[in-house]
């Protein structure tokens, strides 16, 4: 049997009481389609209207000798299997069949028995099917190859943009530092490109290049956010409320891109996030006491203004503030699925 359709066998031979020896030996096979025909023009339509498997020709034909037949037989079903059945004097045309169709059998009249032709049938069938089988096996694993390098190239492309995109935004940071900060002193300057090239290197390996393990993500980020001593001057609120997918890795992110930026710089700080969930967005108030930080106002101000650029690229909206020397970040993700309307 192959796919859906049985698979089928013609046998041919004018010798009409060996064609009934076959058809009854035959009537216990019934997983096989089986055609008959001692006439080579009938054999020649079966075998040009029907998808044939085997093919058993005896060699003695006369209107086309047994060679002329299977050169037609397997023009028309280029997988046929034969099996030659031949009388002595045909020894020298079923050895040139033998030859010429790879895997094809003969057996010689005097040894004939349908016992045999049985067994010979039933393991060609076999093995065509097995064949056919993996041909279309083969045929599958091909064009899904095909498929999967088209979405991989196709994602490839995108991923190349996006990367190119990110690898810009580092550059122009790092390239215009001093122009954009101009009150920084040279040491400041190259700290603070040090820092962001390297926090948007981390950002692109993690978000763009990089499948996201959104576990093991929050059991870090979340984890250290909970951190009973470390909220003694860094609190965060509503940290069961971040998504576990990739806004909340890109909220935590930007936090975490917040937090080292200024954080690394002070001598003492004290930092409150507010994480709330509403019916189309969620907000990020970010909130930082700089007043015992050690830096200058200008300082504060620009490089917070630097920050704020960079999270415009990590949320769908990024509000800045800055009054008595606390610091306020106001961040806003949009919810995945929810249509996009205008943020407050």
């Amino acid at each position: 049997m192959f796919g859906d359709a049985m698979l089928k066998g013609l046998f041919v031979s004018e010798d009409k009481l060996l064609l009934d020896r076959i058809k009854t030996g035959f009537s216990d096979l019934p997983d096989y389609e089986y055609l008959y025909t001692s006439s080579c023009e009938e054999a020649v339509n079966m075998a040009k209207e029907n998808d044939i498997a085997i093919c058993c020709i005896d060699l003695g034909t006369s209107v086309l000798d047994g060679g002329e037949l299977a050169d037609i037989v397997s023009d028309e079903n280029p997988d046929v299997r034969f099996i030659f059945v031949y009388e002595e004097k045909y020894t020298e045309l079923a050895v040139e069949m033998f030859n010429v169709y790879d895997g094809s059998k003969i057996i010689l009249m005097d040894n004939f028995s349908v016992e045999e032709l049985k067994t010979i049938f039933v393991t060609e069938a076999k093995s065509y099917d097995a064949e056919n089988h993996l041909k279309d096996d083969a045929k599958a694993y091909r064009e899904r190859e095909k498929a999967y390098k088209k979405s991989m190239d196709e994602m490839s492309n995108i991923l190349n943009q996006r990367v190119m995109c990110y690898k810009s935004i580092i550059k122009m940071y790092s390239a215009g530092i001093n122009m954009i900060m101009p009150h920084f002193t040279n040491d400041e300057a190259n700290k603070v490109r040090a820092f962001i090239e390297s926090r948007l290197n981390d950002y692109v390996e993690k978000f763009v290049v990089s499948e996201i393990d959104f576990d093991d993500f929050f059991a870090s980020d979340i984890g250290k956010i909970n951190n009973t001593e470390a909220q003694k001057h860094y609190m965060i609120l509503g940290a069961d409320d971040v998504p576990r997918d990739e806004t909340g890795c890109l909220m935590c992110y930007a936090i975490s891109f917040i937090s080292h930026g200024f954080c690394d710089f002070m001598d003492k700080y004290r930092v409150k996030v507010e994480i709330k969930s509403g019916p189309k967005a969620y907000r990020v108030d970010y909130l930082m006491d700089t007043r015992l930080s050690g830096l200058r106002r200008e300082f504060l101000e620009e490089f917070s203004a630097v920050i704020g650029d960079i999270c415009r690229v990590l949320c769908d909206k990024c509000e800045i503030g800055f009054k008595d020397g606390i610091m306020q970040f106001r961040l806003y993700y949009i919810r995945v699925n929810e249509e996009a309307e205008a943020l407050p």
